[in-house]
């Protein structure tokens, strides 16, 4: 039984027409076909597993910035007050 079909009813014609209506329905393709989409398809793979790791590496890079932003502005805010806090008590130099 083939597909509904007893296989000892099948006529050459009608096998051929099978084989021919699989061709054209994408179910019956040439191994090397076959093989080249396997291959692109390992390819997308690693691309996309590549892609994840960079983009890993970059979340990795982007929170030790956001982190030494953090100190930066720190700084600078304390700089800031403690300059404010110098020129109120009439210090003229407040750089030194």
């Amino acid at each position: 039984m083939f597909m509904g079909f007893e296989i000892e009813t099948l006529t050459t014609a009608s096998l051929l027409s099978l084989a021919v209506l699989m061709i054209l329905f994408g179910r019956l393709v040439p191994r090397r076909v076959y093989q080249d989409k396997s291959e692109e398809a390992i390819r997308w793979q690693l691309a996309f597993e590549n892609q994840r790791e960079r983009s890993d590496k970059l979340d990795a890079q982007t929170e030790l910035l956001l982190e030494q932003g953090k100190a930066t502005h720190a700084l600078i805010t304390a700089v800031l007050s403690n300059s404010a806090a110098i020129r109120q008590a009439g210090e003229r130099n407040v750089a030194s």
